[in-house]
């Protein structure tokens, strides 16, 4: 007896051709896309999605944010607080040691007073509002400090994300423990012109 001669193009092969054929169009379409997604434009300046975050170059310089500039738009900033910013060649920044999103606080003003320092020549003095361990070495610092020669940056968390300023104190106020790196993201934002 003969066996009958299988045909390429039959029924069961062409639904398992037509499946890999799908399969194959989706990998091409995610690896054609990827660059696209990866990458935003904000008020004429490149951002890219990294591990880090989100980066851009700012007169040559690689310069990362946490956030990307568009979701940051929420953060109401006032204008007295920008341009004490803009100005300030010392900044004092200070916090309360016991606030709920102290670990947040303490990444936000190691990273500005680096950045600040780098970028602005701005001289940074960190403060505490009130003395306590393991802060003994920080002075004691408040919004009844500031100057407007040596400016305070008080981060603290509150109801609502948000930037005020009180006497050459500007209050840097967030809804969460999220709002404390968007704050100063949007600080940078602003200072290097990105942001309005």
């Amino acid at each position: 007896m003969r066996k009958k001669e299988a045909k390429i193009f039959n029924k069961r092969n062409m639904i398992g051709l037509f499946i890999i054929l799908i399969m194959t169009m989706s990998v091409l379409g995610i690896y054609a896309n990827s660059g696209q997604d990866n990458q935003n434009k904000y008020n004429g300046y490149a951002f890219k999605q990294t591990n880090s975050g989100f980066s851009t170059k700012v007169n040559d310089k690689e310069i990362t944010f946490y956030n990307p500039p568009a979701s940051l738009e929420y953060i109401s900033f006032d204008n007295e607080s920008k341009q004490i910013l803009k100005n300030a060649k010392v900044l004092y920044i200070t916090f309360d040691p016991n606030d709920t999103a102290i670990q947040e606080i303490e990444l936000a003003r190691l990273e500005l007073t680096r950045q600040l320092q780098e970028n602005f020549n701005t001289y940074t003095i960190v403060a505490v509002t009130n003395v306590t361990v393991p802060y003994t070495v920080f002075n004691q610092v408040t919004c009844k400090n500031a100057t407007i020669t040596a400016p305070v940056l008080y981060f603290k968390t509150g109801d609502i994300t948000q930037v005020t300023t009180e006497n050459n104190c500007i209050i840097a106020t967030a809804g969460n423990k999220g709002g404390i790196l968007a704050i100063k993201d949007k600080i940078m934002l602003l200072l290097f012109n990105i942001m309005n």
